[in-house]
């Protein structure tokens, strides 16, 4: 397997043959960086959740003591290899950037082309830093936080370049960075990261599709939803809720099956009659809330249908913020901590996400021009801006971000003046 660092069923040969003519700092450079390369390789063949220390000091070729004398076990080893590899991979985006002076359009196609060529040239890497950097706890979040940061300021500094896209709505620029994070992912969960340089002219296009909303996108009132939660009526159900607690608590890595039967007031013997582990009930009540929140959905989004699509869009988000924000500790176990979960809980999350593009497919028929791409990135866009939402300020304000999220969709269809006109009230009610 190729890594940064060399193949890694070569890495050992990359040790520095001993005696005096080595120096201290040599040494450990040539160490840390076969750890680093061992542990890409190790953790895109088993995932991070079973990857151990003496699993990646066996692919470098050093002792376990030599891990924990330069980190603090694995934990520490997965940061600096995380960073290294965030550098890397920013310095080649922002390099491309740079040199693409022709005008803001051309930049962005370049930093996309540079992102994409970089990941399929190092796929086992990408996957470390766009998937299991999520499941590696809270240590990482700021190099992830640092990271999405910048590729957000380099978007909003090709809008500045451009008089109707200047002072493009936070928002805005985070829902576009999102989606292109999340169609990333998704090809790289599925090891179909050789088709992302393809992408890279339809992207650029739906970038370019975005102007600064007039009039201005405004924060909607956080509307609090009418009638009781998840009704809890069977084992199973009384399970699923009692999770979202104890995860909303404690995080997925850190929640037993203990602790969600102790807070289910059930037997481990009734957890077992209907799951066979953690994981698996994880799985299922995701499964449950989705199943709950897209059936609420779908009679907002059938009662807007004599408005049109734009107001279908409306309906249908505001329905869903809302559903989601009645249920804040859910929601946070299934948009936030899915990560967290593993390989199969990310497959369960490119499935909600495939709900969303669901309501972004009908405007093919108002815009025929508009691509399966950007119907697929848009889906991507909404989620990412739902997840950051949860993350920094918690699903009870979801409602917040009702006309970021209605613009976002809207806009490549339908243009961002009537947008924005429609983010802030239904079109055509």
């Amino acid at each position: 397997m190729l890594t940064p660092w060399g193949r890694s069923d070569r890495l050992k040969e990359r040790r520095l043959k001993p005696g005096p003519g080595n120096l201290r700092a040599d040494v450990e450079r040539n160490q840390r960086e076969r750890l680093y390369g061992a542990l890409v390789a190790v953790v895109d063949e088993k995932g991070l959740e079973h990857t151990s220390v003496a699993d990646v000091a066996a692919r470098a070729g050093v002792s376990r003591s030599v891990v924990y004398e330069y980190f603090d076990g694995r934990p520490g080893l997965f940061q600096a290899t995380f960073e290294a590899l965030v550098a890397a991979g920013l310095g080649a985006v922002e390099s491309s950037y740079r040199q693409a002076d022709e005008d803001w359009e051309s930049q962005l196609r370049a930093a996309l082309s540079a992102m994409f060529e970089t990941v399929t040239a190092q796929p086992a890497a990408a996957r470390l830093c766009f998937l299991e950097a999520y499941a590696a706890g809270p240590a990482v979040e700021p190099i992830r936080d640092a990271a999405g940061a910048t590729a957000a300021a380099l978007v909003r500094a090709a809008f500045d370049c451009s008089a109707p896209r200047r002072g493009m709505p936070e928002d805005v620029v985070e829902g576009i960075v999102g989606g292109i994070r999340t169609i990333t992912q998704t090809r790289l969960r599925r090891h179909t990261e050789r088709e992302l340089p393809d992408l890279v002219d339809e992207l650029t296009r739906w970038m370019a599709a975005y102007e600064r909303p007039v009039p201005p996108l405004t924060p909607a009132e956080t509307e609090e939803r009418r009638g009781a939660g998840f009704v809890a009526a069977t084992h199973p159900e009384r399970i699923y809720v009692a999770m979202a607690k104890a995860i909303a608590a404690k995080g997925y890595a850190h929640t037993s099956v203990a602790d969600i039967v102790t807070t289910a007031s059930v037997s481990l013997s009734t957890f077992y009659e209907h799951f066979d582990g953690k994981e698996q009930a994880f799985l299922a009540a995701c499964d449950f809330g989705i199943e709950q929140a897209f059936a609420s959905v779908r009679q907002s989004w059938e009662r807007a249908a004599p408005d049109g699509w734009p107001a279908q869009v409306h309906a249908g988000m505001r329905e869903l913020l809302s559903f989601l924000a009645a249920e804040p500790e859910w929601s946070f176990m299934a948009m936030v901590e899915i990560f967290a979960a593993g390989s199969r809980a990310r497959a369960r999350r490119d499935r909600t996400i495939e709900l969303f593009t669901s309501m972004v497919e009908p405007g093919r028929a108002v815009n025929p021009a508009i691509g399966p791409v950007t119907v697929e990135v848009l889906g991507g866009a909404v989620y990412s801006l739902m997840y950051r939402q949860i993350r920094l300020h918690g699903a009870a304000r979801l409602g917040e971000i009702l006309p970021a999220t209605v613009f976002v969709l809207l806009a490549p269809f339908v243009g961002s003046r009537l947008a924005a006109q429609g983010a802030l009230a239904p079109l055509g009610a």
